[in-house]
């Protein structure tokens, strides 16, 4: 387990500070299909992980406070002030100009609640969504073309800039963390087949086909007969026949 210990800023400012000693290395596996995986176990960032960059009022961190998977995730740098400084900070992940497109998903756990702070990110410089008001790390997904691209993740303390803060929330978490993030591929994301639609035969009808004879020499044909159709009756009488004529004698 990691060792702590805590310090304290000055009785004006009463804002606590940890530092820890790194635990032993824990490894978490990629995911199956995945080309890329950083759960930030081997305890480098920001220096260990060439993808990863951090700038602002302060740096992002590693840190074991928190983790979706494994000992390690990274957070948003404590920027909490008695002042009410409007302070932000920002870590950038930078994808490899070879990948083709696919799913950049992460775990995240936003911990932000306006008007104390508040989380966004980007791609590419473009605004895609907020993050805030979450108690456990949910997963996200950002659809990226083909090519590099930068996604930002920032944190900001009393975004309005207010003078004076209402009461905080219980469990005010007050910071942003990220951990497994992974890059998947468009071919290797599994495809949900279409459900399969039985064709059943509808029962043959039993209505009387009537089939017209050809009125002339079919082409081709060596031979033909028209037969005119017979019709059938059921006489409503017996015939009458006329009597047989017997002889009255014989002949002489």
């Amino acid at each position: 387990a990691p060792s702590m210990s805590l310090s304290t800023t000055p009785s004006d400012a009463p804002l606590m500070i940890y530092s820890y000693t790194p635990p032993p290395s824990f490894s978490t596996s990629m995911p199956p299909g995945a080309i890329y995986y950083d759960g930030f176990e081997p305890g480098t960032f920001p220096e260990g992980d060439a993808e990863w960059t951090t700038a602002g009022d302060a740096l992002w961190e590693l840190t074991s406070e928190r983790a979706a998977s494994g000992v390690y995730s990274i957070r948003s740098p404590i920027l909490q002030n008695e002042e009410l400084t409007t302070l932000s900070s920002d870590v950038t992940m930078t994808t490899n100009p070879s990948w083709t497109g696919g799913k950049l998903v992460y775990s995240v756990l936003a911990g932000a609640t306006m008007p104390y702070d508040n989380c966004w990110y980007c791609v590419d410089g473009v605004l895609k969504g907020f993050l805030f008001g979450m108690t456990q790390f949910e997963t996200q997904e950002i659809e990226l073309s083909a090519g590099m691209h930068t996604i930002t993740w920032s944190y900001t303390f009393n975004p309005i800039q207010l003078g004076v803060f209402p009461p905080r929330p219980a469990n005010y978490l007050a910071a942003l963390f990220i951990d497994d993030v992974y890059f998947m591929p468009i071919d290797a994301i599994p495809v949900t087949p279409s459900p399969t639609v039985a064709v059943v035969p509808t029962a043959l009808s039993t209505s009387a086909v009537t089939t017209v004879a050809p009125t002339s020499n079919p082409p081709g044909a060596i031979y033909y007969e028209s037969t005119p159709p017979t019709t059938s009756f059921s006489p409503t009488s017996s015939p009458s026949w006329p009597p047989s004529s017997s002889p009255t004698s014989s002949p002489s």
